[in-house]
Formats: C-alpha cells, sequence, structure tokens
C-alpha cells in the first residue's frame, strides 16, 4: 500500500486574510510611529521656545531692555535711528520690524537653537507700537520695554508702564484659546483668551513652516492668524478633520519683564557716620536729634539733605521741597516724622518705633528694620522698602495712586512678616517679596492682610528660573503664574 501524505499551506482566501491583517497592522504601527516621532519633536520645540524665552528675559536682567526682532536672518537685532531725541541721551532707535526672527545671536544661541524640528526660524513677534520712534520710550507705552536709550538701568516704570489694571497695553498681544470658533478683533472675549497683553509671541509653525514664511495666505484660517502679523495668535493641535494646525506658542508678558527686573530696581548709597558718602551736600547734618532739640529750620520750601547719624527722639517736620533724609539708626517712640508735600526719600536704618507721614508726591522710603507703627504715604507714586517685618500693632496704607512695597530681605529668612492689615489703596499696587517663593508661602493671616493690592511677586528664582513668581490678586481668588 502506498501512503499518502497531505501537505498543509494557506488557500488563497487565508492568505488574503493573513494579508489584510498585516496591513491593517502595519498602518497602525506607521501611525504609532509617527504620532511617536511628532511628540517628540513636540517636546524638542517647545524646548527652544522655552530657551529663547529664557535668554530673552536673561537679557532683560542684564541689559533692562527686550530685543527687536531679526529682519534680515543675520541673528542680530534690526533698530531704525530716528529724529527724536530724549535730552542728552540721543536719538531714539525704533524697532525696524515688529514682527520677524529671533536675534539670536544677541541672546547668544546657535542658529539650530532658533529654529523648529523642521528647521523653520521661529517667529518673534514683539509690541507693534516698537515701530514708532514716539513710543517706544514713553514709558506710559507698553512698547517702553524695548527702549535702549541707557543699557543697564530700568528705562520703563514699574507702576506706570502697561499693562496695568485696567490697561492691557497698546500693541500688545491677544493670545486665543484652543478651540475656539474666531480669533479676531470682533470675537474679543474674556472667555475665548488664555492672555490678553502678551508683550513678546514665539511662534514654531512645523510642518506648514515653509508655507508660513513664503505666503501666510495659502494656510488655514487658523493657521494665518499665527503669521499674519496681526494682534491675535491662536493656540493650535492637530485637527480630526485632516488639516495639520500644530503651531506651537510661547509667550512672555509685561508682568513677567516687570518681575525679573524688580530685584534691582531700588539702590541705595551706603552711609557711615560720614556724610560724604552721599554724593549730597547736607543742609542739616547732627549726631542725633534729641528731645528739645531746635529742628524748626528744617520746616521749609527748599529741598533739604538731612543727615542724621544715629536715633531721632523728637518729632519732626520738614517742609514741602524734595527732601532726602536719612537717620542712622532708630526712628524712636515719640517722634512722628512728617515729609509733607515733595518728592522725598527717606532712609532708616534700624526700625520705626514712630509714626511717619510721607507726605504727597512721589516718594520712596527704606526701612532697615522693623514697623512698629504706623506708616502713611498719602497720594503719589510711592516706593516702600520695609527690610524687617510689619509687626502687630502698627499700620500701613500706601494712599492714592500706583505703588510699589518691597517686603523682607532674601539674606534674612525671617523678614518680611506680616503681622497686621497692609493697604494698598486706590490705583494699581505692587507687593514684592524677597524671600518668599510662592502665595502658598504666605500664611493665611498673612494673604488675608494684603488689602487692595493688584500683583504680588516672589523672591528671585521662584520661577523655576532666574525670574520670579507671580500672582494676579485682583480677581476673587489669586491667580498664579
Amino acid at each position: 500500500m502506498i501512503n499518502r501524505s497531505k501537505q498543509g499551506g494557506f488557500s488563497l482566501v487565508e492568505m488574503m486574510v493573513v494579508l489584510a491583517i498585516l496591513g491593517i497592522l502595519f498602518v497602525g504601527v506607521t501611525e504609532g510611529m509617527k504620532s511617536f516621532q511628532e511628540t517628540e519633536l513636540g517636546k524638542s520645540n517647545n524646548e527652544k521656545l522655552d530657551l529663547v524665552k529664557q535668554q530673552l528675559l536673561k537679557f532683560v536682567q542684564a541689559e533692562k531692555y527686550l530685543l527687536c526682532p531679526d529682519s534680515d536672518g543675520d541673528g542680530y537685532e534690526n533698530r531704525t535711528p530716528s529724529a527724536v531725541v530724549i535730552g542728552t541721551l540721543g536719538n531714539v532707535q525704533a524697532c525696524t520690524v515688529s514682527y520677524g526672527t529671533v536675534p539670536y545671536r544677541d541672546l547668544g544661541l546657535k542658529e539650530s537653537q532658533a529654529v523648529d524640528a523642521w528647521n523653520n526660524a521661529i517667529a518673534y513677534a514683539v509690541n507693534t507700537q516698537t515701530t514708532d520712534a514716539q513710543k517706544i520710550c514713553d514709558k506710559t507705552e507698553a512698547a517702553s520695554m524695548f527702549c535702549n536709550l541707557v543699557p543697564g538701568v530700568l528705562w520703563f516704570s514699574l507702576a506706570d508702564t502697561p499693562p496695568l489694571a485696567i490697561n492691557r497695553g497698546d500693541g500688545n498681544y491677544y493670545i486665543c484659546k484652543l478651540g475656539v470658533a474666531q480669533c479676531d478683533a470682533t470675537f474679543v472675549l474674556d472667555s475665548n483668551n488664555v492672555l490678553q497683553d502678551a508683550t513678546v509671541v514665539l511662534v514654531a509653525f512645523n510642518q506648514t513652516g515653509q508655507q508660513a514664511w513664503d505666503d501666510c495666505s495659502e494656510l488655514s484660517t487658523s493657521q494665518q492668524e499665527n503669521c499674519d502679523a496681526d494682534l491675535y495668535y491662536q493656540k493650535q493641535s492637530y485637527s480630526s478633520g485632516g488639516v495639520i494646525d500644530d503651531d506651537q506658542i510661547q509667550t512672555i508678558n509685561g508682568y513677567e519683564i516687570k518681575a525679573l527686573a524688580m530685584g534691582t530696581v531700588m539702590t541705595w548709597n551706603a552711609f557711615d557716620s560720614a556724610s560724604s558718602a552721599a554724593d549730597l551736600t547736607p543742609t542739616y547734618e547732627a549726631f542725633d536729634i534729641a528731645a528739645g532739640d531746635d529742628v524748626s529750620s528744617l520746616y521749609s520750601s527748599d529741598s533739604d539733605v538731612v543727615m542724621i547719624n544715629h536715633d531721632v527722639d523728637q518729632a519732626v517736620r520738614l517742609g514741602n521741597g524734595d527732601d532726602y533724609m536719612v537717620i542712622g539708626n532708630d526712628l524712636n517712640a515719640n517722634a512722628n516724622l512728617a515729609l509733607n508735600k515733595g518728592n522725598d526719600s527717606l532712609y532708616i536704618v534700624g526700625s520705626s518705633y514712630s509714626n511717619v507721614n510721607l507726605g504727597l508726591g512721589d516718594d520712596t522710603m527704606v526701612l532697615g528694620g522693623d514697623l512698629t507703627n504706623n506708616l502713611s504715604a498719602q497720594a503719589g507714586n510711592d516706593r516702600v522698602w520695609i527690610q524687617g517685618s510689619v509687626l502687630s500693632g502698627s499700620s500701613l496704607d500706601l494712599g492714592k495712586n500706583d505703588d510699589v512695597l518691597w517686603l523682607g530681605k532674601s539674606d534674612n529668612a525671617d523678614s518680611g512678616q506680616i503681622f497686621t492689615t497692609l493697604q494698598g489703596g486706590d490705583g494699581y499696587d505692587i507687593v514684592v517679596f524677597e524671600n518668599q517663593a510662592s502665595w502658598s508661602d504666605l500664611s493665611a493671616s498673612e494673604q488675608s492682610n494684603l488689602q487692595n493690592f493688584e500683583l504680588a511677586i516672589f523672591k528671585t528664582g521662584s520661577d523655576g528660573g532666574s525670574g520670579r513668581a507671580y500672582c494676579f490678586l485682583d480677581g476673587s481668588s489669586p491667580s498664579c503664574y
């Protein structure tokens, strides 16, 4: 008998089924790999955008102004000299363009660090009024953060330069939320925006980058928002309809810039027992002011320079001039101090145990120790730095207008404590914590003791980098960044 063996194998139908399954698996793997690669490229772009932002902020920290865009591709900012002259500082240089590429050479970066994962240049948009020579160095305009008349010296004003509570800053950008139906001037609602006061916008265009630079009008409506150089930008992602909207955006707003520049705004001459250290000629100088001393000559309309090397033990009243007063130790009990009208400066090396009234005007005060009694700043754009703590039984009222209050010292962890109500008053008021890293670092009572402040800024490095974290306080609850 002949044994016949059957040879197994796939039928044609079975083979077709296997091939179909393999095809499905292959497509799935391919799509999965593509998605993985795009995710990795997206991470790379975010890292680049974050790097450029940090370098821009470091530049601000050192030079006290922001760079203009690069308009000719050489890696340097481009400015255009104007006929506008400010005093002896020379001609104003406005930005040549408000929309261009990253000035990577000015930032100490390589060109490869200023392009996206598809090798397209990262777009760098700045406040649109920076091209106006009349506005770029006007401290009441948001564009003044780009004024380079005095490198290394803060030109813009912390309290007068937008953005402010009710002034988003002309020329600053709107950033619309992901998925909003429309992102333009006809559809500007708070609920549609992530941000309304971006001073700088960085955009990585990714896969459609070449088209974005060559002819923006050929892209989808949402993509055009990020390359048409208007005031509106839109957060994007891959759409379900197959149209690629994958632009990635990073921003810098004016509050971040103010927070970064805050640390070195107030500087004072060091005073020993010799008044000559001050570069000022005293109009009144004494070792101390004791009870019964005749200080009636200080009440005049002249601008006085008063140097007291030790304590003040009796009441002092200055006249209506721009006065400068230094107390080398303490303002003791029963020694109420009134500076009256004028743009006055007061430096108390020790603590204040009596009432201080700064009077009307744009006043500046530094208190090296604790505040144990009352401090009234009255109307004016005042700057007050309490390097000790604000103790129970005292009070502080900054009065009208836009004020800045510093609390504590970065090298003294026990300083800057709040044991009583601090009143910001009317206007846009900022409180700066020199040794606290976040809103949550404050006790519940310290948080509640802050009344009518619109912005809180925290110590250097609290943002995880070289800048400062900050919180908006003008809502029902703090919004922190």
